[in-house]
């Protein structure tokens, strides 16, 4: 059966016995699952339609096109699932579950950072994210890009994007020798071998785990999110020093502009200048950050290393996360 994940504000639609539609990255966004008969649709509703931006109506004009173009031909005898992961806010959430029940569907909730569904043995295949299934969302799968006609595409916004490729790119030992004619090795900031590896260690257990989906701290070092926010993090640190103590780091700015902040001690910024926009944690809007972030982080460390070598012992984890300015 093939596996197709669905981007950013997209709707696929594919039949059931061939197809397994799947999404994740559910960091303020809400998916929507739909199946009936041999057919499946998958949307992924991003987080920018929300109470502040004031474009539900965009948005749900687009819901009623792209559900009338599945021909699901009515709810009755559907089923219908609204997933999201953010429990601070369920505006979204609970618009589209208002909007399925006006089209007739009884929409089930689910709290995820991830969903798939499809049919296994004639019968409903829905499952939820989770430890056991994450490997699933990383790798051997197919996009709108190039599944061709296994799956029918609508999309909610103009801002909508194919899924991320497979997230497990090629082999560590490949990518190495790929950039081996490059100025600037291509190793990721997760990788051990990245030189600055052990400072992003101590800025990604700074993150708090609520904020990228984790129920436990030991889940960090393999959410896509925290790793998003800890690799622009530390590429901060250096552009601003990077010699004091590493400290709090948390969540701070106005509603509009949410962003997360790194706080040393001694400040090396004014204010809070060490910074992230909270929008950068979605892998499927920024598929290559945490690769570039890596890169300018190798790129920096010369300067960084001299600097550190005239005055080392201080780059060492201070204090535990906590919210800032809120």
């Amino acid at each position: 059966m093939t596996r197709v994940k669905v981007g950013a504000d997209e709707w696929l639609v594919a039949d059931a016995g061939k197809t397994k539609l799947m999404t994740d990255g559910l960091s303020g966004c809400v998916a929507i699952a739909l199946s009936k008969d041999d057919k499946i649709a998958l949307a992924h509703v991003y987080s920018d339609c929300s109470q502040k931006n004031g474009n539900w109506g965009a948005y749900e004009a687009a819901l009623d096109k792209a559900l009338e173009k599945s021909g699901f031909g009515g709810a009755d005898g559907a089923n219908a699932f609204v997933v999201y992961s953010d429990l601070s806010d369920r505006w979204l959430a609970g618009k589209i579950e208002d909007w399925l029940e006006r089209k007739g569907f009884d929409p089930e909730g689910a709290i995820a950072p991830g969903c798939a569904i499809g049919q296994a043995d004639g019968r409903l295949d829905f499952s939820l994210k989770s430890e056991r299934t994450k490997a699933e969302y990383l790798h051997g799968y197919r996009t709108s890009a190039d599944a061709g006609d296994e799956v029918q595409r609508s999309t909610l916004s103009d801002s909508a994007v194919a899924a991320q490729t497979t997230t497990v790119l090629a082999d560590r030992d490949e990518r190495k020798q790929a950039s081996s004619s490059s100025a600037v090795p291509d190793l990721r900031l997760a990788e051990t071998e990245h030189p600055m590896h052990e400072v992003y260690n101590q800025i990604l257990a700074k993150i708090p785990k609520e904020l990228v989906n984790c129920e436990d701290d030991d889940d960090k070092p393999f959410a896509s999110e925290a790793k998003q926010l800890a690799s622009a993090l530390t590429v901060e640190y250096m552009k601003h020093g990077g010699h004091a103590a590493i400290g709090k780091v948390g969540v701070g700015g106005p509603e509009s502009n949410r962003a997360l902040f790194l706080a040393t001690d001694p400040p090396e910024a004014s204010g809070h200048g060490m910074s992230v926009e909270l929008a950068k944690a979605d892998p499927e809007r920024y598929p290559q950050l945490e690769r570039q972030m890596g890169r300018e982080a190798m790129a920096l460390y010369p300067e960084y290393a001299a600097q550190k070598t005239s005055s080392p012992g201080q780059n060492l984890a201070q204090g535990n996360s906590a919210p800032l300015h809120q």
